[in-house]
C-alpha cells in the first residue's frame, strides 16, 4: 500500500463530491490538520475514517487502499448510506 496513492484517491473523492478540506474533515469527524495529513500522505488513514467513508459515501475501502475494487460491490451490502440525507458544506 502506497500512502501517496491512498492520499491521491482520498483527494479525488473529496473533489468529486464537491467538498472543501474543512468540510470533508468535519463530515469525517477529524480535525482539519489530521485530514490534511491524510490527504498529503503524511499519515495513514485510520480504520474509523475508512468505515465513515464507506457508510457516508459508499467508498470501497479496498479500492481506496489498493486501487482495485473489492470482489463484492458495496451496493450488495444491506446498508442505507447516511450521505443520502447530507448535502456538501461548502466554505
Amino acid at each position: 500500500m502506497s500512502t501517496e496513492a491512498v492520499a491521491t484517491r482520498l483527494k479525488q473523492i473529496r473533489q468529486c463530491e464537491g467538498y472543501t478540506q474543512r468540510a470533508f474533515a468535519e463530515m469525517l469527524n477529524v480535525s482539519l490538520r489530521s485530514y490534511r495529513n491524510y490527504e498529503y500522505g503524511e499519515r495513514d488513514l485510520p480504520a474509523s475514517v475508512l468505515v465513515d467513508l464507506y457508510e457516508l459515501l459508499l467508498v470501497d475501502p479496498v479500492w481506496l487502499i489498493r486501487g482495485t475494487p473489492m470482489s463484492v460491490p458495496p451496493a450488495a451490502y444491506p446498508l442505507q448510506p447516511r450521505h443520502a440525507i447530507l448535502k456538501p458544506i461548502r466554505s
